[in-house]
């Protein structure tokens, strides 16, 4: 990371890298999208499973491992120095679903690991430092949405609010049911004055990439666009020796996902001790075989 980076993800909780992905392994990565939403939801059953959640989303299961465009992004060299940092060098890959946004679905309320914990519904400790002379970070629960479509502003989509990965109480449940009651509509909240003041509606576009801790307060605005979905990769990492406190029901893919990926990736995806180093840890730039 660079210390503009570095100073970045630990004061907000997330980075916004634009122009991540080059124009060729964009529309690569396009063309694997369309053949897979082409597919009938059925042909998908066991590996890539079709689900609509509920209205917020159209969800792709293992879709990172649908086709090696798609499996790159995993340890892309955009970010995958950043991967390598937040994990202290021990990192750990759990699964990789593509979630199709339309202006038929709805929007997906604020939420984070931290609200969970501070509940008693997750994690109780701090998973965010920075060393004493701020040459590093870490955080040992982050996501990476792969952007594929231009979100332009006031299209609706993401919304953060930065530095709440630090914060000591949850979010207020007040302010979740007054923003549903105005169906998350970025311009209806602010007509009546009920967005949380330093909320950020990011507008990403195709190709762009957004590294966020799983502490940060996040959610969805309902998706404007009728001439646009918006679709992005949502890969989700740890360390590796976290993953090997987690049950195998939890992290296990199914075996024909499995039989699509290179060894390198499978590696990241494995479990193992803090005092081990994989051999893909000690790589700068990876390439799948």
């Amino acid at each position: 990371m660079t210390p503009e980076q570095r100073y970045t993800f630990d004061a907000a909780g997330y980075l916004y890298l634009p122009n991540a992905m080059s124009p060729e392994e964009l529309q690569e990565a396009r063309n694997a999208i369309d053949r897979l939403m082409t597919t009938p939801h059925e042909e998908l059953k066991g590996e890539f499973d079709y689900v609509d959640q509920g209205g917020v989303f159209h969800h792709y299961y293992h879709a990172f491992a649908y086709d090696k465009a798609l499996e790159r992004l995993v340890t892309h060299r955009a970010t995958w120095p950043i991967i390598k940092e937040l994990t202290a060098e021990k990192p750990g890959f759990m699964r990789g679903n593509l979630k199709v946004d339309s202006h038929e679905c709805t929007y997906l309320t604020l939420h984070s690991l931290r609200e969970q914990s501070l509940e008693g519904n997750g994690f109780a400790r701090d998973i965010h430092w920075t060393s004493p002379n701020g040459d590093r970070v870490y955080c040992d629960y982050f996501n990476i949405f792969w952007y594929f479509d231009d979100v332009r502003p006031g299209d609706g989509g993401v919304i953060m609010l930065p530095g709440s990965h630090k914060n000591t109480i949850p979010f207020s449940d007040g302010i979740h049911e007054t923003m549903a009651e105005f169906d998350y509509d970025y311009d209806k909240c602010i007509t009546n004055n009920i967005l949380p003041h330093g909320l950020v509606n990011l507008a990403p576009n195709a190709g762009d990439v957004i590294i966020a801790s799983d502490q940060v307060c996040h959610g969805g605005l309902k998706w404007k666009a009728k001439d646009r979905m918006r679709r992005f990769l949502v890969l989700r990492y740890s360390t590796q020796y976290l993953l090997a406190y987690m049950s195998d029901g939890d992290l296990n893919l199914p075996a024909g996902v499995m039989n699509r990926l290179s060894p390198e990736t499978k590696e990241l995806l494995a479990k193992d001790q803090i005092f081990h180093t994989k051999s893909i840890a000690m790589t700068d730039d990876v390439v799948l075989s």
